[in-house]
């Protein structure tokens, strides 16, 4: 439904209006030539105050566009610097069990760095006696049943000592409730 019936026009070859297109904005918009007069007409009756009111209105947009951005840019370097400097290790998994990101408390307590460590799955490294449980929680995790898990279990490191860790894993899921990956806390 358009604020002004009949003065926007149609976008050529079916384009959507305002497209989101990853981290990037664009704004698409297609108003009628005769239509302008009219338009400022019922903004206020003068083509001034409506041209003003426009590009108040375009300022506003790109004010708030800016300092959006600006806050993402510094969520994400608050969370690289907290995931980079925590005394416990934090990991990132996909639904493969493969992992993701590590941070380097994590590569420490495994005794792998990030590129070997991120060449395995946490199976790898799961204990055997420990690895149904495991499986069990991931399971119902992955179907649904429930969010994440807290558990104790073992580790085997690089070096072959066995470690006890306690882990706090959270399914993070899409729209349509599928897990997209899981976050982990040892």
């Amino acid at each position: 439904a358009s604020v002004f019936p009949g003065l926007v026009g149609q976008t050529s070859a079916g384009e959507a209006p305002a497209l989101v297109q990853g981290e990037r904005w664009q704004i698409v918009t297609q108003v009628r030539g005769d239509a302008l007069p009219t338009l400022f007409a019922q903004l206020g009756g003068d083509y001034g105050v409506g041209l003003v009111l426009l590009l108040l209105l375009c300022a506003a947009m790109a004010y708030f566009l800016a300092r959006t951005r600006h806050h993402k840019e510094d969520l994400e370097t608050r969370f690289r610097l907290y995931f980079d400097n925590a005394m416990v290790g934090m990991a990132i998994t996909d639904t493969e069990r493969r992992w993701q990101v590590v941070n380097p408390a994590l590569c420490a307590m495994f005794g792998y760095s990030e590129a070997e460590l991120r060449g395995k799955t946490w199976r790898e490294l799961t204990h055997p006696d420990d690895l149904a449980i495991s499986e069990e929680a991931y399971a119902k995790v992955i179907r649904g049943e429930m969010d994440g898990y807290k558990i104790d279990k073992r580790y085997i490191r690089a070096d072959g000592q066995v470690i006890n860790a306690y882990v706090a894993v959270q399914g993070v899921r899409e729209a349509n409730g599928r897990v997209d990956y899981l976050i982990g806390i040892f």
